[in-house]
């Protein structure tokens, strides 16, 4: 998926599965029996979505330039876009 925020290219690339839980494994985040990502405390992380819900290596995203684990929604991933452009344009 290639998006353009502040007349630059923001590109997301969809992993598989394997791929995603070795990316998250080597910032010490883990993936549970139950498919729920773990920080590296260990705790479920919370989607800011969806009140009461916790990421799932199916309903997470991470974002470009970071290890920021976000809920992988259209909206989620808007918001995401939105904010970047607005810390480029320095609001």
């Amino acid at each position: 998926m290639v998006a353009t925020s502040a007349g630059r290219e923001v590109r997301f690339a969809k992993l598989s599965k394997k791929e995603t839980v070795l990316l998250l494994s080597a910032f010490d985040y883990k993936v549970d029996s139950e498919g729920f990502v773990l920080t590296p405390s260990g705790a479920k992380i919370l989607s800011e979505e969806i009140p009461n819900e916790f990421l799932t290596l199916d309903t997470m995203a991470i974002t470009p330039g970071s290890l920021n684990i976000i809920d992988g929604t259209p909206a989620s991933i808007s918001k995401f876009i939105c904010e970047r452009r607005c810390s480029v344009n320095g609001k």
